[in-house]
């Protein structure tokens, strides 16, 4: 699979050039004597052979790959005869043109930056990202009509950043790390043993060294402020926080420290879950600090699966804005209620346990009416189940 930059890289006049090698006319004082391969093309008559007026109009053809019909303009190619190699690049080439412009046109106004991602966007995020998927989904369409596999989206990443050579060559970098990684898992079967988390560690080890060889320090903090698994991690964690620049590149640097300590390829199966409990209190210290209280209870919120979930519920089910954070509110005043009920002890067992099931049913009741039926059930089968321990 070509990563995206590789095929931003090729560039449709050096692809013409190789057309143009493929179509010279043969010197006239040359021509009477065949070379073996032009005499076997000669012999077997399956090759099409370009006259000079449709040589001419290559050129055109090729410019016409930008903006035309894609699967009629390649078979225009083909019929004159262009190596099936050279059109497959050519139309990769023109296919990623029509999706960078395409992208382009819809971030203009630059509404998702690199730093936001996660279902927690907007509502005009959202329709923009359905807008860019249905755009893949057109291209892709555009590619299987011509008669070519054009997958090389599932790799697209935010190189953007880099200049057009560093990008290209951090893509190949990153395929190869990733096709030597899948090497690995696929001989594992699913059974890691230690020496195939060594060949990982090591791996990890290699792709960060080539990457630090290729970027300068800066370049590849940017790099990874939009590519690492952190980074992309991040994204979908604090969406709903909705992080300034700043916050968002404070964070990352607490959180990629804690990652790298802490990572499967770092430690493998020996993690020490004592202190990486530890650490990660520390870490989170940290943000608070950073951050202050205020945006601290918004990190924290959205760090939680439970606030995803019912974020996600909104945006799924249309409701009110501001449902989902109503909703995260009466959990943490339901369970503060439970505990007042539990504690006092002018009440018997018996009272106690008929005031926590008349606590838990307009928990319910409240919950399925903001929610409604099939979102109330989707709830408490996500992260809902506190209800129920309200009655006990």
């Amino acid at each position: 699979m070509r990563p995206y930059p590789l095929i931003l890289g090729l560039s449709l006049l050096a692809n013409l050039g190789l057309a143009i090698v493929h179509f010279r006319q043969p010197d006239p004082t040359t021509a009477a004597t065949p070379t073996s391969v032009t005499a076997e093309v000669a012999a077997n008559d399956k090759t099409p052979t370009a006259t000079h007026r449709e040589f001419e109009q290559l050129p055109a053809l090729v410019s016409r790959l930008q903006t035309g019909d894609l699967a009629t303009e390649l078979d225009e190619l083909r019929r004159l005869g262009l190596p099936e190699d050279t059109i497959k690049t050519l139309a990769e080439g023109a296919i990623m043109r029509r999706f960078r412009e395409g992208m382009t046109a819809l971030n203009r106004d630059g509404s998702i930056n690199y730093w936001q991602g996660g279902y927690a966007q907007t509502k005009e995020q959202r329709e923009k990202q359905q807008k860019m998927m249905q755009l893949m989904r057109d291209l892709q369409e555009q590619a299987r009509l011509a008669g070519i596999r054009w997958d090389m989206i599932s790799n697209y990443g935010d190189e953007s950043v880099l200049p057009e050579d560093k990008a290209l060559l951090v893509a190949r970098i990153k395929q190869d790390h990733d096709e030597m990684r899948s090497q690995i898992h696929m001989e594992a079967q699913g059974l890691m043993l230690e020496r195939d988390q060594e060949k990982l560690r090591f791996l990890k080890e290699e792709f960060e060294k080539d990457l630090a060889a290729a970027l300068t320090p800066q370049e590849l903090e940017e790099w990874n402020l939009r590519n690492s698994n952190t980074a992309r991690q991040l994204k979908s964690q604090l969406a709903n926080m909705q992080p300034t620049e700043e916050e968002f590149r404070q964070i990352y640097r607490l959180q990629s420290v804690f990652d790298e300590t802490w990572s499967y390829e770092t430690r493998g199966g020996n993690i020490d879950w004592q202190k990486r409990g530890a650490d990660e209190k520390a870490m989170k210290e940290e943000i608070a600090a950073l951050l202050g209280p205020e945006r601290y209870a918004d990190y924290t919120k959205s760090t939680d699966r439970e606030f995803g979930t019912l974020s996600n519920l909104e945006y799924r089910l249309e409701l009110p804005a501001g449902t989902a954070d109503r909703l995260y509110a009466m959990h943490a005043d339901s369970d503060a209620a439970a505990k007042a009920i539990r504690e006092n002890k002018q009440l018997s067992k018996d009272e106690q346990k008929a005031a926590l099931k008349t606590l838990a049913d307009k928990v319910t009741a409240d919950m399925t009416a903001a929610l409604g039926e099939e979102g109330f059930n989707a709830y408490r089968n996500q992260g809902g189940h506190w209800i129920e321990q309200l009655r006990r």
